[in-house]
């Protein structure tokens, strides 16, 4: 008998968490197709599905930009290999086998310095967000009191918010006009990432309590810079690569988001405050000004778009 109420209950919670899921997959899908903006339309947080779409273009706009500009097909060669499905599933498997803990899930550069964390690097990007840094942080407060433009990503526990100036290359109009002058800096940065759907920029809020899982981001061919604005201390971890760190309050991170990561906010409701940084992602170093121009057309955040994106702000 005691067999028979145990198999009822495990049968009566696996059918509780099947719902559960049911239930926030459907709220997920009628918030995306009714046009709200409060619930991420994504099923896995990495945002990986519009991805997924446009890597199905991507090798006839490769094919499309070497009719159009021939003589550029040896400075883009590691990028050509790098597009290609035998390649992709040569490397993935390659990964699976080894248990990498560098998994870029869309676009795999080959060739490029390879290390979680590149503290070092972008010295002149991290002094301009840290001199900026009460602006920044000004802008911020004033949008932190408002529901408006920010959205909320799913987790296993808590909350995260984002509000978003650039969202996968498209300029966020309405939230940009409220933060105009960290926009601004931002755009100064030389190396900032804009014109194709890998470049972010956006304030990221975690409530105590809040855990993001390991997750690896979806390419190698940047760089993710981080601004502490409001960090409560000794209880909010930042994980790459399975090496800890913390943030400070106005200073900077810069780490490689293809590598494995994770984040925990340990604090209570009751006695701790959000942690909130700004984030923005910055062109690798080794990626070249030919493959950046080749990659802004490919992966561009414009839609239908038929010109090769320039350099200018790369």
């Amino acid at each position: 008998m005691q067999f028979i109420i145990l198999g009822a209950i495990i049968v009566l919670v696996l059918a509780i968490i099947l719902l559960l899921k049911t239930v926030n997959k459907n709220k997920v899908a009628n918030a995306a197709k009714s046009g709200k903006t409060d619930l991420c339309s994504s099923m896995d947080c990495v945002r990986c599905s519009a991805y997924e779409t446009l890597l199905k273009s991507v090798q006839i706009k490769l094919n499309a930009f070497l009719i159009q500009s021939p003589s550029e097909a040896e400075n883009i060669e590691r990028l050509c290999t790098s597009v290609s499905s035998r390649f992709r599933e040569k490397v993935t498997r390659e990964w699976k086998l080894s248990g990498s803990t560098q998994q870029p899930h869309v676009l795999y550069l080959q060739g490029l310095t390879a290390k979680p964390w590149h503290s070092d690097m972008y010295m002149s990007e991290q002094n301009i967000l840290r001199k900026n840094f009460a602006e920044i942080l000004s802008e911020f407060q004033r949008v932190e009191e408002f529901d408006c433009g920010w959205t909320t990503n799913r987790v296993p526990t808590g909350s995260w918010h984002v509000f978003h100036l650039i969202n996968q290359g498209k300029v966020v109009e309405d939230n940009s006009s409220r933060c105009p002058q960290t926009l601004r800096i931002l755009r100064s940065l030389e190396s900032i990432m804009t014109e194709n759907v890998f470049g972010n920029v956006f304030f990221s809020v975690l409530d105590p309590g809040t855990s993001i899982e390991e997750h690896c981001g979806p390419t190698n061919i940047r760089l993710r810079i981080h601004l502490g604005l409001q960090v409560p201390y000794g209880c909010v971890q930042l994980t790459v690569n399975y090496i800890p760190t913390e943030w400070v309050e106005g200073e900077t991170l810069v780490f490689d988001d293809s590598f494995i990561h994770s984040v925990k906010h340990t604090g209570s409701l009751d006695l701790t405050c959000t942690r909130a940084v700004l984030i923005a992602d910055l062109w690798h170093p080794q990626v070249t000004l030919a493959e950046r121009s080749t990659i802004n057309y490919m992966f561009s955040s414009r839609q239908n778009s038929g010109s090769i994106a320039t350099t200018d702000n790369s």
